[in-house]
């Protein structure tokens, strides 16, 4: 199939491609958002034909999933979303609404990950870092503040919606 550039100059396509090949999610307010809700179909075919890559769309975020990537970082974000989801509605706050509007920080999410007991398996093996942030970074899962604190950025609830459907799953294995 041969495809002939969107309007929009093709450094704007080389970006769209470089991002969404290397997993990052672009949120609604970025310019490249607009030009894929532009031209929609035809990334959806560019993508599909060019990389057997599917791309997903939701009324926020644009993102690919590969059908022969690796799951491992993707189960580590939804576990430590879980378990701050656990953390903080113990603390009698909605966790999605903090996880949606709460500023956090490496130390922060560590010290909720040490003092749940629930998770403590898990939690005796892994530790949040620098890495982890600059990895949710990358992918535009998360904004910098400054301080070493971070905000989620509307690509999260990607993952939110992951782990609702894992709970719904599981929840449906109980009945």
């Amino acid at each position: 199939m041969e495809f002939e550039y969107p309007e929009k100059p093709k450094k704007t396509h080389r970006i769209i491609v470089e991002k969404l090949l290397k997993g990052e999610f672009i949120p609604i307010g970025k310019n490249e958002y607009e030009t894929l809700v532009n031209n929609h179909e035809w990334y959806k075919s560019f993508f599909l034909d060019s990389f057997n890559i599917e791309l997903l769309h939701t009324e926020e975020v644009f993102y690919c999933v590969n059908p022969t990537g690796g799951m491992s970082f993707t189960k580590e974000v939804l576990t430590v979303l879980a378990i701050l989801m656990y953390e903080i509605s113990k603390e009698g706050s909605d966790p999605i609404v903090a996880i949606q509007n709460k500023e956090f920080s490496i130390n922060t999410i560590n010290k909720y990950l040490s003092e749940s007991i629930q998770f403590s398996n898990y939690i005796s093996k892994t530790r949040i870092d620098t890495r982890f942030i600059n990895k949710l970074e990358s992918m535009g899962l998360i904004r910098k503040r400054i301080d070493d604190k971070f905000t989620f950025t509307r690509a999260i609830n990607i993952f939110l919606n992951e782990y609702d459907n894992l709970t719904k799953e599981v929840r449906g294995l109980d009945a």
